[in-house]
């Protein structure tokens, strides 16, 4: 998700293109981003890269299946919506908007969507995780923060605050990504795509990124949504559980034994050695 900064404020007031006023509201999640990394690396004097996997280099396809499996599942997700009601879908697809929105969105968003994977399922969750000893501690904690992140979103005034429990939900599953696969690959592919799609191909009335997307929601089902995106949630953690062998569902409660505060990377939340 994207934290709304201009809510009263659209690309036109500004005599903007979308493409670039999307860029724009990019800007303080990859501050983010950059600030998460200096942070780790000149204070704590650690490898940034840890705050991302447990494993000496990045496991890129991991990225990558993330990206492919999750935007399948959206779209499966989306074809169920569009079958209850396909009048509710306006197709608005202008190409010179189209290209602008995918070039700025796969510049960006990758960074933005790191930013808060580095800050929340990284920093934070490592950091409370090693404080408490008990890693679901740091994973319910880290899941609320993630949803009162996005408190300010149009979405909160347009659906009521409950819509934040979309958010916390969210987190929780790229939380419980994180902890089982020992780092934060799966979780940046997920969120990167998930951003990517909504500012390019559907969007919604209320939406943080409410764009000149290929389609146009009329009416958005908060509740049907929610129901479909945990659904699929779980459908995703399922697959991913027999493609990597997911197996020890303890790694959530076991206690973590002492871990060095320097060196805790994902593994250090997810065992007990």
């Amino acid at each position: 998700g994207v934290k709304d900064t201009s809510k009263n404020l659209t690309a036109k007031d500004l005599g903007l293109s979308d493409a670039l006023f999307l860029g724009i509201e990019m800007l303080p999640s990859i501050g983010l981003t950059l600030g998460v990394i200096a942070s780790a690396w000149l204070l704590q004097k650690r490898p940034w890269k840890s705050l991302i996997t447990a494993y000496p280099h990045i496991r890129w396809e991991r990225y990558f299946f993330g990206n492919i499996l999750w935007l399948g599942l959206l779209i499966g997700g989306e074809l169920i919506t569009y079958s209850i009601n396909p009048d509710n879908y306006v197709f608005q697809f202008d190409a010179t908007q189209f290209v602008a929105l995918l070039i700025i969105s796969i510049l960006a968003i990758p960074l933005q969507a790191a930013g808060e994977e580095l800050f929340f399922r990284g920093y934070l969750m490592q950091g409370i995780g090693w404080g408490t000893k008990k890693p679901w501690i740091a994973l319910i904690i880290t899941s609320i923060s993630f949803g009162l992140l996005h408190l300010a979103n149009p979405e909160m005034e347009k659906y009521g605050q409950g819509f934040i429990v979309t958010y916390m939900i969210m987190g929780l599953f790229f939380g419980v990504i994180a902890l089982m696969d020992d780092g934060l690959e799966l979780a940046i592919g997920v969120h990167t795509i998930n951003n990517i799609y909504n500012a390019v191909l559907v969007s919604f009335p209320g939406s943080a990124l409410e764009l000149p997307t290929v389609f146009r929601i009329k009416e958005y089902n908060a509740w049907l949504n929610f129901g479909i995106g945990v659904v699929i949630f779980m459908f995703f953690i399922w697959i991913c559980s027999k493609k990597y062998g997911w197996t020890d569902w303890e790694k959530i409660t076991r206690k973590i034994t002492d871990p060095n505060p320097t060196d805790v990377v994902a593994s250090d939340l997810a065992t007990n050695n």
